[in-house]
């Protein structure tokens, strides 16, 4: 069949797609992918776009189809500076083939090829999926025996042809433990040259006995089914029992276990660390899209982030797509000798909706000047963030410098976040661990910090 299953994702709440563990890096922007990567002639679809290092706006980004191929009247609307919806009706009679068309922005001009095709209608029955990718799923996502509270993970387009009955089998599988769960429904009297569609809760029946022991294991510790690679195989059974078929994958990565905390400050269960600046660099770590950035003052007796995170906040900055961000010298001013602490929060789409993430409070307080003595200004940790594959390992550096720029020894202690990727002995030589994914090693030195980003790739 000409069509190959088509990849929708949900335009209400996405903050990030398929990968969660840490963003790929273009130099000059990159479409990474178009879903659905195909329509029929004549069929309404939205049209999300999932790019790298691209800088999408409202209002400042525009998607321009060849002539022929869509009506008039395409709108854009801008999730993120990675991610794009475009609502568009394909014509009647626009070419059967790749549809090669271009996103134009302030600074960039994509063209994307083949990546979007559209698909005529011929004399035999069609079937595609419509999957809703997220971020993670719950074993109680598949719970059928509560259909009406179930969430929509994917819809099942048919179109008849000349049939007026058809069978629909679809079975979803994990590259490594194979299948999840299996359906069937039963299609009567479909008037001819008609599409029908549903959603994962209308079938007529379901079978999770087949589900792999190891993915059940898997999910026994947080409810989530394991990352990885899954596959959506459809299959449309007339009744003469051809068989047409498509399938559609969808990724899940590494399960989110929080945002990291790297700088200023130090956990709630500490001391609040003294701070020299009242323009401090906030620094965290994980992967994400966005991020949303809190500043709260502590007020006397606090001491809990239940407490703290309930306060007015001095100052916020939501949809950061960087896990670093600079106290602006507009913002309201630090008072010396208070405390503060600070929080950083974003989100990920499960099966059930929108799941909040939210780091730990640090704290710290601002002083006025440096009243240790320590002269140290700014450090700074090299090589750049690089790759490396399991086992590898490197040697990480630091050098010191005073305000004059003048090169300071330094002492200094290491940290891998998150702790489970790798780990860093004393001198800063860093060894990779068994899993992929990435990784920051922090280093240090008195009240000044800086990290690398290390990426460790799956082994061939």
């Amino acid at each position: 069949m000409k069509n190959k299953g088509i990849l929708f994702i949900s335009i209400i709440g996405i903050l990030v797609i398929f990968l969660l563990g840490g963003k790929t890096t273009f130099a000059q922007g990159v479409i990474l992918s178009v879903n659905p990567p195909s329509a029929f002639q004549g069929e309404t679809v939205h049209l999300i776009i999932q790019g790298s290092e691209t800088d999408f706006v409202q209002g400042k980004t525009e998607v321009y189809f060849p002539d022929g191929y869509i009506e008039e009247g395409a709108s854009v609307l801008v999730n993120n500076p990675e991610l794009l919806t475009v609502r568009i009706k394909t014509k009647d009679d626009a070419p059967a083939g790749d549809c090669q068309f271009d996103i134009i922005t302030n600074t960039q001009k994509l063209t994307v090829k083949k990546k979007f095709e559209i698909t005529e209608l011929a004399g035999y029955p069609e079937v595609m999926i419509t999957v809703f990718p997220v971020q993670s799923v719950y074993l109680s996502d598949f719970d059928f025996s509560n259909l009406r509270n179930l969430p929509l993970l994917f819809t099942i387009s048919v179109y008849s042809a000349d049939h007026n009955y058809l069978r629909v089998y679809a079975e979803l599988s994990h590259e490594k433990y194979g299948v999840v769960a299996s359906a069937n429904k039963t299609l009567k009297n479909l008037p001819p040259e008609s599409i029908f569609t549903f959603d994962n809760r209308q079938f007529d029946s379901y079978d999770t006995e087949k589900a792999a022991d190891e993915i059940i294991e898997s999910a026994l510790g947080n409810g989530t089914i394991p990352p990885g690679l899954y596959t959506y195989y459809v299959s449309l059974i007339d009744t003469n029992n051809k068989v047409y078929t498509v399938t559609s994958e969808f990724y899940i990565s590494e399960s989110v276990s929080g945002i990291d905390m790297i700088a200023p400050g130090t956990s709630l269960d500490s001391d609040p660390e003294v701070i020299y600046t009242n323009t401090p660099y906030f620094q965290w770590f994980g992967g994400l899209v966005e991020y949303n950035f809190t500043l709260y003052e502590v007020l006397e007796g606090q001491s809990s982030a239940d407490d703290i995170t309930t306060n007015i906040p001095v100052y916020q900055m939501n949809d950061l797509t960087s896990a670093s961000c600079l106290y602006p010298n507009f913002a309201e001013s630090l008072e010396e000798s208070k405390k503060y602490a600070w929080q950083i929060t974003s989100g990920i789409l499960t099966g059930s909706g929108t799941k909040e993430i939210r780091s730990e409070v640090y704290w710290f307080i601002y002083q006025r000047s440096n009243k240790s003595g320590i002269s140290l200004d700014k450090i700074k940790v090299y090589p750049d963030d690089i790759n490396l594959l399991p086992g590898d390992s490197v040697q990480i550096k630091v050098d010191g410098f005073d305000i004059n720029g003048d090169t300071l020894k330094v002492e200094c202690e290491w940290q891998v976040i998150p702790a489970d990727i790798g780990t860093v002995n004393d001198k800063g030589w860093f060894v990779a661990g068994d899993k992929s994914g990435t990784v920051a090693v922090t280093a240090t030195c008195g009240s000044k910090e800086d990290y690398i980003t290390i990426n460790i790739l799956k082994k061939e």
